[in-house]
């Protein structure tokens, strides 16, 4: 047998919902001799239980019919919002029924589902308008819809709830229409809240359609967030006096506390994001150092973040399309920056910080002397090579009978750890005390470099291997036929040791 559909599931649940009521409360009517017994049978066991399920599929008839007269046919979207939020809010809604000590639950369910019932049309009235948002370009897309006939309707019916649970506060369960009187309070203040972002969309919608250059209004993110912190202000403030006056020493309002300790939690993190907003719109401009013409060539004029095109031809500095370049080397717009600077405060493209410096500010001046002393120490490095390299005195090198240049060994201890590093070939660890240039001595076979000398550019170290201070000959295999030969002599004046490089071609048979 196919499976019935949602309509059909829906229409026996109705049916079956009917008959089982009739079967409850005829029985009930006819043997109760007033009005008032057969009400506080009804109120009781299995029949209460029965009313209460014949209620939900009454109001969800009555909702479908609502929903079909202000919004038409629902998104996919939004019935998933309503799914999804319908759980966490009969789940608070049970917390809310448990703090109640009545005998009688009538009255504190019935507000209940009310309550749910009137919700899940804020839930899809905020829904409708932001995909109303997303695609209006007139200001008259945003007004003249069914949607603004719902929100007055909503806001009109949250007004008469708050307004009848004032007046029944002061009868027989005065704690029940105090804590839902607060409830609809709340939820008519989110309304109000939703109402003025509407009308900040609407005044954004119609500034851009005066200002075609321009993507956003800057002003509106700053509005929004005093607004979001404003509207969370005011429930903390009416679930803190909830709390206040329903503590005592047999009653824990959990859901009260629950909701104190998440509107405390988003009210540090607003007021956490506007700073940082405000410290972004204020230091942007001021920190970060202009884009210029040279800087946008090169195919390097494309903003990274909206994909349009840079330039700061006919644009005043401080706008929101006047291009910015980062530490880094990326360059984006003014306003986009401000924009993304809401969610992170690193480079979009390469994830490095935009502020190097979080404790003060780099003036331009400062940056641009660092960056000309950047270009300018590879300049003075490749002078000071030149330099020693005139010092030096020249290589020769032996191309008849194989001789290299000599190599000063300063010391004689480990020869092996003098040969291994960079400038220990050269020069001793200890203090050398330098002579002058005439002193030093030069002949065909010893080249003596002065102690301060670098590395010489073209010229290899190798690593000795088995070397021992009391022999006179270290042996480097090069090749398999090129084998040179160290040894050490002594310089003229007994100025120190050195070492002899010979190379010599060893014929090596080769088996075919």
């Amino acid at each position: 047998m196919p499976s019935l559909s949602h309509i059909g599931q829906f229409v026996a649940y109705f049916i079956l919902s009917n008959v089982l009521v009739g079967l409850t409360v005829y029985p009930i009517i006819e043997k109760s001799p007033t009005f008032f017994a057969a009400g506080v049978q009804l109120s009781e066991g299995v029949s209460m239980i029965v009313l209460a399920n014949w209620l939900v599929a009454v109001a969800i008839v009555i909702g479908k019919v609502i929903q079909t007269v202000l919004f038409g046919e629902l998104r996919l979207i939004e019935i998933e919002h309503i799914y999804e939020r319908s759980r966490f809010t009969a789940l608070n809604s049970l917390f809310t029924l448990a703090m109640f000590s009545s005998e009688s639950l009538l009255v504190p369910g019935f507000l209940t589902l009310i309550l749910l019932f009137i919700k899940v049309f804020h839930w899809i009235l905020k829904d409708r308008y932001e995909f109303v948002f997303q695609h209006a370009t007139r200001p008259s897309d945003i007004i003249l819809t069914r949607n603004t006939v719902a929100l007055g309707v909503f806001l009109y019916v949250d007004y008469c709830m708050i307004h009848l649970c004032a007046d029944s506060t002061f009868g027989s369960t005065p704690d029940v229409y105090f804590t839902f009187g607060f409830e609809f309070a709340v939820l008519f203040i989110d309304l109000f809240v939703e109402t003025v972002r509407i009308g900040l969309n609407t005044w954004e919608v119609a500034y851009l359609s005066t200002h075609p250059q321009e993507e956003v209004m800057e002003s509106k993110s700053l509005y929004m967030k005093i607004l979001d912190i404003f509207h969370t202000t005011l429930k903390l403030a009416i679930h803190s006096f909830l709390l206040y006056t329903f503590l005592g020493p047999y009653r824990l309002p959990l859901y009260v506390i629950k909701d104190i300790f998440f509107c405390m939690v988003n009210l540090v993190r607003q007021i956490k994001e506007l700073k940082r907003y405000i410290k972004a719109s204020t230091e942007l401009d001021s920190r970060l150092r202009d884009a210029t013409e040279e800087d946008l060539a090169d195919d390097n004029n494309l903003c990274i973040i909206c994909r349009d095109d840079m330039t700061t031809i006919g644009i005043r500095r401080g706008e929101r399309l006047f291009p910015k370049k980062l530490q880094c080397g990326h360059i984006i717009h003014m306003g986009c920056l401000k924009g993304w600077f809401e969610r992170s405060q690193v480079c979009p493209m390469c994830r490095a910080p935009v502020f190097a410096n979080q404790a003060g500010t780099i003036p331009q001046d400062q940056q641009q002397q660092q960056q000309q002393q950047q270009q300018q120490q590879p300049q003075q490095q490749q002078q000071q090579q030149q330099q020693q390299q005139q010092q030096a005195p020249p290589l020769q090198r032996a191309a008849d009978n194989g001789e290299m240049d000599m190599v000063p060994f300063i010391g004689e201890r480990d020869p092996v750890n003098h040969l291994i590093h960079g400038n220990g070939f050269f020069h001793s660890p200890e203090p050398v005390t330098p002579e002058p240039p005439q002193d030093t001595v030069h002949d065909d076979d010893v080249i003596i470099l002065p102690p301060e000398s670098l590395h010489p550019p073209g010229w290899t170290l190798f690593r000795l291997s088995n070397a021992n201070e009391a022999r006179d000959e270290f042996s480097l295999h090069l090749s398999d036929t090129n084998v040179a030969r160290l040894e050490k002599v002594m310089v003229p004046r007994g100025r120190a040791n050195a070492l002899r490089l010979r190379t010599q071609r060893e014929d090596r048979a080769h088996d075919n």
